[in-house]
């Protein structure tokens, strides 16, 4: 879909990906490429070994191979947006000051330097992000994720994108429409080296899909039913709620009954106490939010058989 037009059927290949893109100018030959069959063997060959064992729900740890892999592989989709390896408007402009016989080797030069300031950034995140906790998230919900061509959500919190290396900072990637990688706050380093996997309802998937719509250039992409949804769902989620609104209500309920829970858990070292089990089983069944999560449902089938 084309800045909030109507859905069209294109392949992502003809959206995502132009060849020249990554193209050394000051070089010759198969040299030229560097960067594009770099990713191509360390990079692009891993997403469906990935995708697969994201989706097999046997996995529950993660080796450290298949932790660079999924680290590597969806960090890298940021930087591989035209923003950041096409000249904007005012290196153009500077460019144009140049004499003509000058302008071809001026922007060779300022393309190259472009180039490598790119591979010098994502060494950066991939550096900072590596041994952060990372969660798949499974869509349990009657939605789906979608994508855009700026594929990867990085923000504090709620709040938008101020510096790519704030330690603050949440990630997340869609990798299919009911499947999506988020990478920890590098600050939170009592999820280093943590693998979990966590539900997403409604709330959770328009939460993202309206993220992904703020911050894609050009194009969302998606299922013609995922696309379809979010044009017909989200003009209410755009409204102001007010602060009584139902919807608001219940997700702070469901937010404090989390923290409680969490802070029981840290009180007793992360065990499992009856102190717990009562708590859980009392917000279970006087808060309707919490009792319709799919991670309470997954936690209460747990909690039954202990």
């Amino acid at each position: 879909m084309e800045n909030g037009g109507e859905i069209e059927r294109r392949t992502t290949s003809n959206i995502c990906t132009v060849d020249y893109l990554y193209d050394l100018p000051l070089l010759e030959g198969e040299e030229r490429q560097f960067i594009e069959h770099a990713y191509d063997k360390e990079v692009d060959r891993y997403f469906t070994e990935i995708t697969e064992y994201c989706k097999n729900e046997s996995n529950v740890t993660l080796s450290q191979g298949m932790r660079e892999k999924i680290v590597k592989s969806c960090l890298s989709l940021y930087y591989r947006t035209p923003k950041f390896v096409e000249l904007d408007e005012t290196a153009w402009d500077e460019i144009q000051k140049s004499s003509k016989e000058e302008q071809e080797e001026e922007w060779k030069w300022r393309k190259t330097q472009m180039l490598i300031e790119h591979l010098e950034n994502f060494e950066s995140l991939f550096k900072d992000k590596l041994n952060c906790g990372i969660s798949v998230n499974k869509v349990e919900s009657k939605w789906e994720l979608i994508s855009s061509d700026n594929p990867v959500v990085i923000r504090k919190g709620a709040e938008e994108l101020v510096n790519v290396l704030s330690p603050e900072n949440i990630t997340h990637i869609p990798l299919t429409p009911n499947l999506g990688i988020s990478i920890m706050p590098s600050f939170n380093t009592d999820l280093f080296d943590t693998f979990q996997r966590y539900s997403w309802d409604d709330d959770s998937v328009m939460i993202n899909n309206y993220t992904m719509e703020t911050m894609h250039q050009r194009f969302l992409i998606g299922t013609q039913k995922a696309l379809q949804t979010y044009l017909d769902e989200s003009p209410f989620y755009k409204e102001p709620f007010q602060l009584d609104h139902p919807k608001i209500l219940n997700l702070h309920e469901k937010a404090a009954a989390l923290a409680y829970l969490s802070q029981i858990l840290e009180s007793n070292g992360g065990q499992i106490t009856h102190e717990y089990k009562n708590a859980f089983y009392n917000f279970w069944k006087n808060i309707e939010a919490f009792r319709l999560d799919p991670n309470s449902k997954r936690h209460k089938r747990e909690l039954d058989g202990m």
